[in-house]
């Protein structure tokens, strides 16, 4: 049985080539069994001399002991095998990611706000207009939540409190009722901002210019 272990004790220490150590002590483990037999018999022989109890049964449990000692061996190595195998494995790279202002990241794909993807936001175009807006081509967001009712292409921002695009003028993200966005200005010096028509506060139309 010698000369069939040694040659697939070959085979399998090369399978083990990932290891060096391991793949020795497979080889060394299996082919173990040969020289320890040799000893085992040259022991027996002198030992039956002495007491024939012995000697009978010296082989009956080490013999089996070897063999069981010989398969954990293998398993320990099939186990280091698998774990090792599995941290060489190539796990796909994530794109790198970079902190812009404002609660927003971005890597080479995608656009996120705290956390929470862009799902529809142009990379190219994307721009941080200030800690409350950013736009791209297709959107414009407040906070990271796009607006849809908002014209990204004539959006235009005033201050941290008024924008105006080219329907309506803006209070934060809501709509400043009966405000034109073309002549919509802050009056320099006051809390007051004015189109053609009205005078406004907090996003509130509060005169006209014909009231006194």
């Amino acid at each position: 049985m010698w000369p069939y272990l040694f040659v697939n004790s070959l085979l399998l220490a090369k399978t083990f080539l990932f290891n060096p150590f391991l793949g020795y002590l497979t080889f060394l483990a299996i082919n173990l069994y040969l020289p320890l037999l040799i000893a085992l018999n040259i022991f027996n022989a002198k030992l039956f001399r002495k007491t024939k109890l012995i000697a009978t049964a010296l082989p009956i449990i080490l013999v089996p002991l070897f063999m069981i000692g010989a398969i954990w061996v293998a398993r320990l190595v099939n186990i280091v095998h698998t774990i090792e195998s599995n941290q060489n494995i190539e796990k796909p790279i994530e794109p790198k990611k970079s902190d812009l202002c404002c609660g927003f990241t971005k890597d080479s794909i995608n656009i996120c706000y705290n956390g929470i993807l862009l799902a529809n936001a142009d990379i190219s175009t994307f721009k941080i207009i200030n800690s409350n807006w950013a736009k791209d081509t297709n959107s414009v967001y407040y906070f990271g939540e796009p607006i849809l009712y908002i014209d990204s292409k004539t959006f235009r921002n005033i201050d941290s409190e008024y924008s105006v695009d080219i329907r309506n003028a803006y209070y934060f993200e809501q709509i400043v009722v009966d405000a034109d966005p073309l002549t919509f200005k802050y009056v320099t010096g006051t809390d007051f901002y004015k189109d053609k028509n009205f005078i406004f506060k907090k996003g509130v139309k509060i005169a006209s210019f014909g009231e006194n």
